[in-house]
């Protein structure tokens, strides 16, 4: 076996089974820090990490990133060593099962892990977090692919795919993504959905549900897809509004009133300059009688011919019936009789 020349960025503390990950600073000045924090322990090329279980030790240099490497074998030779992840993101599963067990234990669940592995595949693609009332699978990588309604809800990593179908069938995924802070790596839970961009959230923002791992973007999509959907309308054709159909009650249809009516107290639209119309007192005629406008006697002068009574802003007018005639006439006629008023 031919070692491997890639540089190491990530060991365990104490020993080799260890699931404790560090994360080596790439800055010198940054090891500087690293080494006085952790004078007084030991990293290990764990086996949780696909190494060989061997010890390392820090390489600070000014002119290239700094980094774990092995120690030398007994006879002097280089160490060889089979680990394949090197990088990183290399101990990305044992900072899952870390963030994971602590958000969990803050909500009161104990959980158990494991990290899955198929033939040929190294440690690390999949972890399995369990605790009494559900399930997740952690997808870091491609290796394994994801399992819908199996019991364990899957959560995806960055390059992981997801088909559209499976995205409108089950309304969101989760995906997950690992930011290096310091000498550490921080968990950030994401949520996808179709036609939706991915909204981002710290483990401190989710929460465990019946329904498994929710953010508060779950809330969003589910409420948004539980709200009734607007009736459809077709124009020339006339909604019905006895059944209740959203968009088409007293308030939507308001708002499809032309801009140019107001709504009439008595049910009726109304033009904006209705008020220019309105009956309005007017001055006593020569005969002394207050009439209003609208009526045979509004001014002298402009008595309207028999049987027919103007209307305020109208060309012509219209017929009264014989008995508003007569009654009319009557009332004109007995005015007449009387002196006029000073």
């Amino acid at each position: 076996m031919q070692a491997d020349k890639r540089r190491i960025q990530t060991a365990v503390l104490g020993s080799a089974d260890s699931e404790e990950p560090l994360l080596l600073p790439m800055e010198a000045i940054e090891l500087d820090v690293f080494r006085h924090r952790y004078e007084n322990d030991t990293f290990w090329c764990g086996t949780l990490l696909g190494g060989c279980g061997g010890q390392l030790t820090t390489k600070l240099y000014t002119d290239r990133a700094c980094h774990f490497a092995h120690h030398p074998d007994p006879d002097g030779l280089p160490h060889v060593c089979g680990r394949r992840a090197r990088g990183v993101n290399s101990a990305d599963h044992l900072y899952v099962r870390s963030a994971a067990a602590a958000w969990l234990a803050g909500h009161g669940e104990q959980a158990s892990f494991e990290y899955a592995r198929t033939a040929g595949e190294p440690i690390g693609s999949v972890v399995d977090i369990r605790w009494q009332h559900g399930a997740l699978r952690i997808h870091l990588d491609q290796a394994v692919a994801p399992v819908w309604d199996n019991g364990m809800e899957p959560v995806l990593g960055m390059g992981v795919p997801v088909d559209r179908d499976t995205l409108i069938r089950r309304w969101y995924v989760h995906r997950i993504r690992l930011e290096s802070q310091g000498t550490t790596r921080q968990v950030r839970i994401g949520t996808e959905a179709f036609a939706r961009t991915t909204e981002w959230f710290g483990l401190e923002d989710c929460e465990v549900t019946s329904n498994g791992l929710s953010t508060p973007a779950v809330q969003r999509i589910i409420q948004a897809r539980s709200a009734p959907s607007p009736a459809k309308w077709t124009p020339g054709k006339k909604l019905d509004t006895a059944q209740g159909h959203p968009g088409t009650g007293p308030a939507a249809q308001a708002a499809l009133r032309p801009p140019d009516r107001l709504h009439h107290p008595g049910g009726l639209g109304v033009p904006r300059d209705h008020g220019a119309h309105r009956r309005q007192p007017a001055d006593p005629g020569p005969t002394g009688c207050r009439c209003t406008l609208g009526t045979p006697l509004a001014r002298e002068g402009s008595r309207s011919p028999p049987g027919i009574v103007r209307q305020p802003g109208a060309g012509g007018g219209r017929a009264a019936g014989r008995e508003g005639q007569e009654a009319l006439a009557a009332r004109h006629e007995g005015h007449q009789g009387r002196p006029l008023r000073g």
